[in-house]
């Protein structure tokens, strides 16, 4: 009897009520595992990040050692053979450094001989040019950030820095960044009279979307043309022309696409103005003119991290500048003989 009475009694199960308070705590829990999981992406992807920028950072070591200079932060073609140098941007810093972060190979696929020009006596940079198709299309994936998403491709992230002031070539009408990579003029150690572990080489900056400009785009770099701006142009006078609303021309979405390139457009930044400026970058180039030819802009470091940018300082170490950083310190940590004293707390 005591058997057939267990048999015949009810299961037990959870109410209606159980079930949803059940279903409430596993609600709450993945609510609070999220942006845990969502932190430590970052954290990660940050990580990688500053990886590749210390690659990078130890590269221009191995290139000094080598050579006893550091590259420059545009290279021209090899056999110029006295003739002028027409456009097309040059060479980039990291196409240069490939030798020494093993990239021998791809280094070796680069045509570095310039292309004569069939109107006259000219030559004209291969850097853009079909007989470097294979470079030019090559994903590096040490060059790409992995919190930026951008689909431009191959892309390059990581800029060498011209200096605190929007010119790129230093000459006598052009006084240059006063950086580590001041366009055609080739730096080496004992030029840093601020110190190697005073001076910034290299940064982030954001790269484009690609397509149609849709306006007020961190990525995007616009023509500022037709607004006067004092000969040669302070960093001061430059931030206020790009704050300014009129004559803004369109905005250039393809930058940063090419590794290989030199110049604003690709490979170059400065610190005109802070890291991730809410004001747009720009130059004062009309939309019709290709920005290689570029030469001078404010072109900010920018990155998807949050709070600042990752930097590599000319001694190769790496550092994370927070957005709030003075504006007087980030230019100064431009400048590789600019004479201004800089503690590591102050950035």
């Amino acid at each position: 009897m005591t058997l057939a009475y267990n048999q015949g009694r009810a299961r037990g199960g959870l109410t209606l009520i159980e079930c949803l308070v059940v279903l409430f705590i596993i609600g709450v829990l993945i609510a609070l595992l999220i942006p845990a999981v969502q932190s430590s992406r970052e954290a990660a992807r940050l990580a990688s990040c500053q990886n590749n920028l210390r690659q990078m950072g130890e590269a221009l070591a191995n290139h000094h050692a080598a050579t006893g200079r550091f590259p420059g932060g545009v290279k021209l073609s090899t056999s110029r053979d006295g003739r002028p140098f027409a456009a097309g941007p040059g060479f980039s810093i990291e196409a240069q450094l490939l030798p020494y972060i093993e990239s021998t190979s791809l280094f070796n696929s680069i045509n570095f001989i310039d292309i004569t020009s069939k109107t006259g006596p000219w030559i004209w940079s291969t850097a853009l040019s079909i007989a470097n198709t294979t470079a030019l299309g090559t994903r590096v994936d040490y060059l790409r950030c992995p919190s930026d998403t951008s689909p431009i491709a191959p892309g390059c992230n990581y800029r060498g820095c011209t200096g605190a002031q929007p010119f790129v070539v230093e000459a006598e009408i052009a006084p240059g960044g006063g950086g580590a990579f001041p366009g055609l003029l080739l730096t080496n150690a004992s030029m840093f009279l601020d110190g190697l572990s005073m001076t910034v080489g290299l940064s982030e900056r954001l790269t484009g979307e690609g397509g149609t400009p849709v306006g007020g785009s961190s990525r995007e770099l616009y023509s500022k043309a037709g607004l006067a701006v004092v000969f040669p142009p302070d960093a001061d006078e430059y931030a206020r022309l790009c704050a300014t609303a009129g004559g803004s021309g369109g905005g250039f979405t393809e930058v940063g696409r090419y590794w290989l390139a030199s110049g604003l457009e690709e490979t170059l930044y400065n610190h005109v103005m802070g890291p991730n400026s809410e004001v747009l970058d720009c130059s004062r180039l009309p939309d019709d003119i290709r920005l290689g030819g570029m030469d001078s802009a404010a072109l900010s470091a920018r990155s998807r991290h949050s709070g600042g940018v990752n930097i590599t300082l000319m001694d190769g170490s790496v550092r994370f500048i927070k957005n709030t950083v003075a504006r007087p310190i980030w230019r100064a940590l431009a400048t590789r003989a600019g004479g201004e004293v800089v503690g590591s707390d102050q950035y």
